[in-house]
């Protein structure tokens, strides 16, 4: 069998020459290691998050906090994955156009952050040191447009049964850091069902 980098190559395969830490919209799917169902239970339809669950979910407004040019727009957290539309937004120190601007993470770094702090925390209640958390990496797709966007949003806002409906491509991007371990891999894109969502009114971008 002849060697396909593209096919055999374990990591995910980055979109070459993009600059993932330039303004942008990002969807973004993260699995649990071994698709363990950690954050919580679907009842009635309805995710009900539990501890971990909720730690999954303050993650979120911590990195929000910390770093001001990354913005969740939509985010739906389920048993054994999370979804989210991330937003880099300017990075400027100052109000004005003209203020310097700080460097921005990239995606894989945010995703590297949002493994860390989440795994640290939940590592901390069951007191298991190293213990992973996440897959060692991530699914992520880069919204060029409005339709793609609303179509995503909704998807994620609705939730419907039987996983991802919407067309949004084949690309896969950026392997990422992984704040569990610091290794790649591949993602996945998971089930799609009765999650707990945090929404938000759109971004500017495409307006």
């Amino acid at each position: 069998n002849n060697y396909n980098p593209l096919l055999h190559h374990r990591h995910s395969i980055r979109l070459q020459g993009y600059d993932y830490s330039q303004e942008g919209l990002y969807f973004v799917t993260v699995c649990t290691h071994n698709m363990q169902c950690l954050f919580g239970n679907i009842t009635n339809g309805q995710m009900i998050l539990n501890q971990f669950g909720q730690i999954i979910e303050s993650a979120c407004q911590q990195i929000e906090q910390q770093s001001p040019y990354i913005r969740f727009n939509i985010y739906c957290i389920m048993p054994n994955h999370f979804h989210a539309i991330i937003e880099i937004t300017s990075s400027c120190t100052g109000g004005s156009r003209t203020a310097l601007s700080r460097p921005t993470k990239p995606l894989g770094r945010i995703i590297g952050a949002f493994k860390t702090i989440t795994t640290k925390n939940i590592n901390l209640i069951n007191n298991t040191p190293g213990q992973r958390l996440w897959h060692r990496n991530y699914y992520e797709h880069i919204i060029r447009n409005d339709y793609s966007y609303q179509n995503i949003y909704n998807y994620i806002l609705e939730n419907p049964e039987g996983g991802i409906g919407i067309n949004i491509g084949d690309e896969r991007g950026d392997g990422g850091y992984d704040g569990d371990r610091g290794d790649d891999g591949d993602g996945g894109m998971g089930d799609g069902r009765g999650g707990s969502r945090t929404a938000r009114t759109g971004p500017a971008l495409f307006k």
